[in-house]
């Protein structure tokens, strides 16, 4: 919906929102044609100056949804549906939901109207966007598509949803429910299909040993995942994970980005462009470790808390941090190996492909992506049409983790 609809149907609506139509429809071809992001940055330019040797950046992975569920976690479509079962048994429990379920069928009726992508991000970026409407009216996302086709039912109002702010607590806790995992049986196939998999992927049999004195190679793993797979595979193989970010004494989390320049043989770098079941986020802007937060949080009543999930949502689209580094870093990575194993992802994150695609553009015919998923070539074919660099790049096969790297999980 753009603003020729508003120059032909002007005695529908009122000119405050006609006014917010053309506000958003030059930020979209600000915003998305040509390429630039708030401030004037793009995703062009590393952030950082500093460089690693290719003796040290390891090996390069991208690891989606279609790997966890072979844990029998939910996919980023499957979520949909899971949140209405969890919303519903909540119901059934004795707690008041139907105010929730209505708002989130009425979502999912827009979403479809504005022809997005119905999934988890999708979803949870329209929790976002009607709970502070006017913060984020002013980004072209997922949010403006469902608001411009409200404007087009004629239902069209500017202003907070307290329904809306509901459904993102609820999700935050129906995300630690279902992706903070402990469960022994989980541990053991994690164990087998990481070690394997890495195993494989590097000719480092040191990471099926369990012991990380023994392994000699590095792990650069980017996942679109919410869950905490990978720290339970570092834990245990009593091997550290490195991500951007520092706990600091009195348990607080400090954003550090430079942890991933630093390292020593054996390393997994984990950069999470989705969000984290294991970090949950206060007011004051600070993160604290999911697995210490309730404790703090009882013990420091100044402690309020704004997210109990880090969940990217709709700040994607704006220059922020983490998610602007850690695509930077994707992008950093990309150009220095040449090669990725992407294993289990739907390539449905436009911000991802753009940067894949950006890398690849740079130097085209010198890349290589191997692509693992059992629907591989329709993933391309559906989601990548408007990257040729890419697709040109990818290698698809139509196989699971599992399958492909012969591990039997129980």
């Amino acid at each position: 919906m753009h603003l020729w609809y508003m120059r032909r149907h002007k005695p529908i609506l009122p000119k405050i929102y006609e006014t917010v139509v053309a506000s958003l429809s030059f930020i979209y071809w600000t915003h998305i044609s040509k390429g630039y992001l708030k401030h004037g940055k793009t995703f062009i330019s590393p952030p950082s100056d500093k460089t690693l040797t290719t003796e040290k950046t390891g090996h390069l992975l991208l690891i989606g949804a279609g790997v966890s569920s072979l844990f029998g976690l939910p996919t980023s479509v499957e979520i949909v549906k899971s949140f209405q079962l969890y919303l519903k048994r909540a119901i059934s429990d004795g707690k008041t939901r139907k105010k929730e379920i209505r708002k989130i069928n009425s979502l999912i009726k827009l979403l479809k109207l504005s022809r997005w992508r119905l999934d988890s991000e999708s979803l949870y970026s329209c929790f976002q966007g009607f709970s502070k409407p006017k913060y984020y009216a002013a980004d072209n996302n997922v949010f403006t598509a469902v608001m411009l086709s409200k404007i087009a039912q004629r239902k069209f109002r500017l202003r907070q949803s307290k329904i809306a702010y509901n459904l993102i607590t609820e999700y935050h806790e129906y995300l630690l429910s279902t992706f903070y995992t402990q469960a022994p049986t989980v541990r053991r196939n994690v164990i087998k299909l990481y070690g394997e998999l890495f195993h494989k992927i590097t000719g480092d049999a040191g990471w099926k040993r369990r012991n990380p004195k023994r392994i000699e190679s590095n792990i650069h793993l980017f996942t679109t995942n919410y869950d905490n797979i990978i720290e339970l595979f570092g834990d245990s193989i009593n091997q550290d994970i490195v991500q951007f970010y520092n706990e600091t004494i009195n348990d607080r989390i400090t954003l550090n980005f430079d942890n991933y320049e630093h390292s020593e043989r054996g390393s997994i770098f984990l950069y999470k462009l989705h969000g984290s079941v294991d970090l949950v986020q206060l007011e004051n802007g600070t993160y604290l470790k999911t697995e210490e937060a309730n404790e703090i949080i009882e013990s420091r009543p100044d402690s309020k808390v704004r997210s109990r999930v880090l969940v990217m949502g709709l700040s994607k689209n704006v220059v922020s941090d983490p998610h602007f580094e850690l695509l930077s870093l994707l992008k950093k990575r990309f150009k220095e190996q040449k090669k990725c194993y992407v294993i289990g992802y739907s390539f449905r994150d436009k911000w991802i492909s753009q940067v894949l695609n950006d890398a690849i553009s740079s130097d085209p015919g010198e890349y290589e992506i191997i692509y693992i998923d059992r629907n591989a070539v329709n993933n391309v074919r559906r989601n990548l049409s408007e990257y040729p660099n890419l697709v040109k790049a990818i290698k698809p096969i139509k196989s699971d983790a599992a399958e492909y790297f012969g591990v039997k999980l129980h």
